[in-house]
């Protein structure tokens, strides 16, 4: 390892030391690190990628931590670009707004708010908003669309100064953020700060039993440093004078927990949610290496499916892109072994057009180039939204080509429909 990174030791969230190493996925570049054609002469520095299971509480964690100025460095993605957030997090904010009515002046913080595509909900309640997101430039952008964010890191320093300064909220909000936090700790001493005597804390967070269940493990790179249970939440939080009170699971990133907290003692009763999901955990052995040994298994399986697939269409001479340039893809690419064997990849984000992935620099262009490159066959490698890919590209159907599924079963689409 360099001086960039460190291998940690011990539980992220109960301090258990000896974690069992459970998957060593191939290691990657720093997944979002995609970089212009300027920078092609610069080597990017490849990471373990190995994942650990805590024993005691069953958190699952990366070990091999990169620090966070590399790490964010080149940070690029805003929540905009999910094809699906805006949807979701309408009918999240007004969800929250049903369950837990606000008095007047109800202030309400999110850490972690990006492009402030989530607050701007509240705003237009009404209600005051206030985004804390340590990408600099994206915070700024927030700010100057209306959402004033603070472009730092939170921890309970700013979470003092904002008691002091603002007063504190009734309702923090975090949103795909806990998972990159490494000092979970310091952070949760910060919300509990902040918040009011009987305010909440409600998060989501990519979750650990659909992540195996749906097979979605090219949510596993370095900036998610962990990948929760609501069984090792729920211990956390006890153990920093705060309670887990509602517990539930909605569709985003191929399957999100979303929590409530409150402070330890606060006037909500626990929700039945909380235990009967932990209950579904303990039956499926999600505290257990064998589910990590099963899902590795599905996924060499369709692994192999598909490089045998690949071989054969290239001794017919036949030409193959992928669709997909996000933070999964790298994870996907490498994992997969496909870095030599896609000629360009298709996006429809923007700010990816006419870069190159990491590591393997495969040249990425806008979707509409599909009909002027004409690829024979696609590997959609955002396999999870393959139903709206496909649908938008139906004429590169209509056309003669052909899509490719890897996951969770591999398939082919044609105009005549999907072949196994």
């Amino acid at each position: 390892m360099t001086q960039k990174s460190y291998t940690r030791n011990n539980c992220r969230l109960c301090r258990e030391t000896a974690p069992e190493v459970v998957w060593n996925l191939a290691p990657t570049p720093i997944a979002g690190d995609y970089i212009s054609k300027n920078e092609l002469n610069q080597t990017q520095e490849i990471y373990p990628l190995n994942v650990a299971l805590c024993r005691r509480c069953g958190c699952v964690f990366i070990l091999d931590i990169v620090e966070p100025e590399i790490l964010y460095k080149n940070f690029k993605y805003v929540s905009s670009s999910s094809p699906d957030l805006a949807a979701h997090f309408r009918e999240y904010a007004n969800s929250i707004l049903k369950n837990f009515p606000l008095p007047p002046q109800a202030r309400i913080v999110d850490v972690g708010s990006n492009d402030g595509l989530f607050l701007r909900e509240f705003q237009k309640k009404g209600l005051c908003v206030l985004g804390v997101d340590p990408a600099r430039e994206i915070a700024q952008r927030a700010t100057e669309s209306g959402i004033e964010t603070l472009g730092q890191y939170y921890d309970l320093t700013l979470a003092r100064q904002l008691r002091n300064k603002r007063g504190p909220a009734n309702i923090i909000t975090s949103n795909n953020t806990m998972a990159n936090v490494d000092n979970m700790t310091a952070f949760i001493q910060g919300i509990r700060e902040l918040l009011t005597e009987d305010g909440i804390f409600v998060f989501e967070t990519g979750y650990l039993l659909k992540l195996v269940q749906n097979m979605v493990f090219d949510n596993i790179y370095h900036e998610h440093l962990s990948y929760f249970s609501v069984k090792s939440l729920d211990l956390f939080f006890k153990n920093n004078q705060m309670e887990l009170i509602d517990a539930s699971c909605v569709s985003t990133k191929g399957g999100s927990l979303r929590g409530v907290a409150q402070l330890q003692g606060g006037r909500r009763r626990r929700l039945p949610s909380v235990d009967e999901m932990i209950r579904t955990e303990n039956e499926f052995g999600l505290d257990t290496s064998e589910v990590f040994v099963d899902l590795k298994k599905r996924l060499d399986t369709q692994k192999n499916k598909l490089l045998t697939l690949i071989g054969n269409l290239k001794k017919g001479h036949k030409t193959i892109a992928g669709y997909g340039a996000s933070h999964s893809v790298t994870t996907f690419l490498y994992y997969f072994g496909l870095g030599e064997e896609l000629e360009f990849l298709f996006d429809d984000n923007t700010a990816k057009f006419n870069a190159f992935t990491p590591g393997h620099h495969i040249p990425i262009l806008s979707s509409q180039e599909i009909y002027q490159k004409k690829p024979d066959y696609i590997i959609i490698l955002a396999w999870r939204f393959q139903e709206m890919i496909i649908q938008r590209h139906q004429l590169y159907l209509d056309q003669g080509g052909q899509f490719i599924i890897p996951l969770p079963q591999m398939k082919i689409v044609c105009k005549q429909g999907a072949l196994v």
